[in-house]
This record gives structure tokens, sequence and C-alpha cells, in this order.
């Protein structure tokens, strides 16, 4: 059988779905990955994805294009050979890191005190994430440098800033938490809630920024990259703190304004809030310290990771939702928290798609019913709607409302903005307006509560928006732009470097 036969008996969507098990998992760089379905809520969904993305972007993954010129041609292997012993050194770096700030301190009998608290702050909140902010300082490090700079300083000193990259996000998160009220942070209770610490979790976390300025210093100063590492992490913290500051204000504790929850408040949000510090500040350090200070390098890479800081934000968003906390390390209150993410800014944007085919509904059963009810009556009579109820029709006769909503539905060809251009009747235009106003009711009354029965309801109103294939669409299209992305803005910076953070966070988990 043709292909064509099959696409016309089947339709496209679920020929492409065929074509696709059939062909089998994509080949990435020798290895194959898994196009099995996301999982949620303890059951599998299915994932609706076009054949031409995947052959597409199979293509990329094998054919990555020509790379940048980095040293000699056994630097790439020597790069990802390491990441391994990268990881091992990378987490021992850090208990060395904590003796070094504490135990000298310690020796002051006046503070020693204060130190075994801080060991203990350091200790919780540091260490145990996914790490993949300090280590992409050293992952991009050695896709920068050739062979001969990767001396045992240079990776030990990349570490160092890699940790202070996780230093810096465990400021923000320790503070994120109390002012979001949340519950857990990577598997155990938020630091504040910890007993005994309460609200001294706002001083702990000024001791872990002040951390990072005192590790650069010892191991930094002296480097003619000092300077630019200083001005990059303040820089960063003063645009992850506009972020936060953006992100409280679209959401404040208690009030619930759906108006504020834009497509484009929400990117503001991510770019400042995360995308900065999470993607392009290890980048950023790596080539500092590479020696690359070249203006347009550095725009060129900000582009990519800003985008890649977007894309992972949204996956965020997602599993924040429709993750398992088994897997994430937390437990999902973007809805009851108020915040604006991605799953609420698309509900708002559907809802007015879905409110066009409910009103498309609502056109065929009220010409129905006027034929029904009303067809032979005379002119001024009540004529029986589609609510129920009596409504007098003025001193038209019901033929004219037939008439009315044929023209409507005949005349336009469609349901949408030329609906009332072409004379529509009141009642269409109510249904219009009732449908918007009660699918934003659901989430008016039901969003930012903490109020498990309304949590389900705003969860029950994605489901029926289906917000979860909005989201996979979303993946799909939104990681072949951003391969694009990195074909056309590298330049003179490898692309593998950046194909590998692609990679890692494409289809994550957690």
């Amino acid at each position: 059988m043709t292909s064509a036969i099959v696409v016309s008996r089947l339709g496209p969507r679920l020929a492409s779905r065929l074509m696709v098990r059939a062909a089998g998992p994509i080949t990435r760089g020798g290895g194959t990955y898994e196009t099995s379905p996301h999982r949620s809520a303890g059951h599998q969904t299915r994932r609706h994805l076009s054949w031409r993305k995947k052959t597409f972007k199979s293509q990329l993954w094998q054919h990555p294009g020509a790379q940048t010129d980095m040293g000699d041609s056994s630097n790439k292997k020597l790069k990802m050979a390491n990441h391994d012993g990268d990881v091992k050194r990378f987490d021992e770096v850090f208990h060395q890191l904590v003796t070094k700030l504490i135990d000298e301190d310690a020796k002051n009998p006046e503070i020693s005190d204060a130190m075994v608290r801080f060991r203990q702050v350091l200790e919780y909140n540091c260490p145990g994430g996914k790490r993949n902010r300090g280590l992409s300082v050293i992952t991009s490090y050695r896709f920068l440098v050739s062979s001969d700079q990767l001396t045992e300083e240079n990776i030990h000193r990349a570490m160092v800033v890699g940790w202070c990259i996780e230093w810096l996000q465990a400021f923000f998160l320790v503070l994120d938490d109390i002012m979001d009220q949340s519950q857990t942070r990577r598997g155990q209770p938020c630091w504040y809630r910890v007993e005994e610490v309460g609200n001294m979790a706002i001083n702990d976390a000024c001791y872990i920024e002040s951390c990072i300025y005192r590790l650069l210093g010892r191991f930094c100063r002296g480097q003619p990259y000092y300077v630019d590492l200083l001005e990059l992490f303040q820089g960063t913290t003063y645009k992850t703190i506009v972020g936060q500051s953006l992100d409280l204000i679209t959401s404040p504790d208690g009030k619930v304004n759906l108006s504020n929850f834009t497509e484009e408040r929400y990117n503001a949000i991510v770019k400042y809030k995360t995308a900065f510090y999470s993607f392009h500040l290890p980048v950023a350090a790596a080539m500092y310290m590479a020696g690359i200070t070249s203006k347009e390098s550095h725009e060129n890479a900000k582009t990519i990771l800003l985008e890649m800081g977007r894309f992972f934000q949204i996956q965020d968003d997602y599993l924040d939702c429709y993750g398992d906390p088994a897997v994430t390390g937390k437990v999902g209150t973007d809805v009851e928290e108020n915040k604006c993410s991605w799953l609420v800014v698309q509900a708002l944007r559907l809802v007015d798609a879905r409110q066009r085919t409910t009103l498309q509904v609502c056109l065929f059963v009220c010409l129905f019913v006027c034929l029904r009810e009303g067809w032979d009556r005379r002119g001024g009579e009540q004529v029986q709607l589609a609510g129920g109820a009596g409504t007098t029709a003025g001193r038209r006769p019901a033929t004219s409302y037939a008439t009315g909503l044929f023209v409507c539905l005949f005349v336009c060809g469609k349901v949408g903005t030329g609906v009332e251009e072409n004379k529509c009747s009141w009642l269409v235009v109510q249904a219009l307006r009732l449908v918007d106003a009660r699918q934003r009711a659901t989430l008016q009354e039901n969003y930012g509560q903490n109020d498990p029965a309304k949590v389900a309801a705003v969860k029950q109103l994605y489901q029926e928006l289906r917000l979860q294939d909005e989201f996979w669409k979303f993946e799909e299209s939104s990681y072949s732009q951003l391969m694009q992305l990195i074909n056309s803005s590298s330049l003179d910076l490898p692309k593998d470097m950046f194909v590998e953070f692609a990679r890692k966070i494409y289809k994550r988990q957690k």
C-alpha cells in the first residue's frame, strides 16, 4: 500500500505515528534515545510528534556540521572521556572548599560557634542537586581551550568557579523557598523549615553568597580574568534579583490577577530569573577563563544560552504539574503559589481557541432549536432557545433567527471575529462572552489557592485544554529551533559545546 493511500485512509497524524514506531529509535552519535511517551500521574500518555521533525532532528545529531578547531584532533575525545572523572573530583572539591572556608575562621574563638552552624548551612544547601551549572563550567572550559591548557591547576580553578555558581544558586533557592513558602527542596525539607532554623535562613543565605567572593578572591585573584568574573557574578546576581522581583510583582500573595499572566511577562521573568544564572553564567565564566573576551563572541553565546534557559524553564513548569516528586525531588506548588507559569499562560491563550470551538457548537444547537421550536410560530411570540429559558425575540419572526444563523454559518464560513461583523444575533454574542467567562472563572476562582480541591480543578482544566499535548509540541519545535540557532550563531565557538548542553536537558524528567 502506498504512503499516499495510508495517509488518505488513516489521516496524517495517525499515519505519522505509525511511521515513527516502524522506524524505531533515533540514532544520536552512535547511541540511541528512547522515543517513549512521558509519564504523568502514574500512567503513560502518548506523544504526538511530527515525522518531519524527528527526521530533521536525527540528521542534526548525526551531522552537526563543521566544528571549530579546538586545538588538536585528540582534544575532543579527551574532553568527553574526562566527564565522569570531573564529576567525582567536583564533589571532592566541594568538601575541600568547605573545610578551607570554615576551619580558618573556626580558629577565632569569638566566631567559632557561628562556623559550626555555617558548616551545616553549606553542607545542607549547596550539594545534593544535579550540579549541572557548576559542571558546565568545567565542560565548557574543556571545549574552549587546547589540551596543553588543561593543567591540574586550571581544571581545579574551573571547579572552584563552578562551585561558586552552585553557591549562588543555593543563595537564591534558600531565599526563594522562604518567599514562596515552599515545602521541599531536593527531596528534603526546605532549609527554613528545618527545626530551629526558621527566619535565620535569611542570614544563612547571605553567608552563602559571601562565600562566593571569598573563593574567587582566594583562587582567582591575580588571574587576567579575575575582574571579569567579579563583574559577571555581580551582574548576574543583579539580573536574577530583578527577575525575582518581576515574579513577585506578577504573582502577589493573596491576589490573583490573570491579566498579569502574559507571554511577554513570562518570557521576561524566565530570562532574568533563570536563564542568565543557569545557562549564561557558566559558559561566560569559562569563556573568560579561556581568554575569550570578544564582545561579539559573548553576545553570540548569550543568544543561544538564553533561549536554552527558556526551554529549560518551560520544562520545569511542566514538571511542576506533571512530574513525579520522587524523581524531581520536590512537590510542585506553582498552582497554589499563584505562579506565572507556562501552563497557566498557555491555558489563558487556549481559552480563546476553546471558546471558538464551543461557540461553533452553540451555533448549530441554536439553529436546531430555532427550527424545531419556532419555525411555524408567528412573529413576536416567545422562542425557546438553547438555554431552556423563554426569551422575547422582539418583533422579528422566529424564521429570521433561523435565517440569521444560516447566514452566520454559511456566509462567514468559520467562527471568528467575523461573526459580529456579519450581524450575529444577541444569543451568539452572549455565548461567546459566557464561555470565556466560565473558563476564566475556573482559573480566577481556583488558581493561587492552597486548597487541594481547587488545585485539582485547575489541573482538570489543564487536562481539558490538552496542555500536555501543547507542551510536547512546544518541546519538539523549540528543540529544532534551538539546534538551528546553534548552527547559525555559534560561529567561532564550538557547536559541540552547545549541543552537549542541549542534549542534557532535552526530554529531561527532573
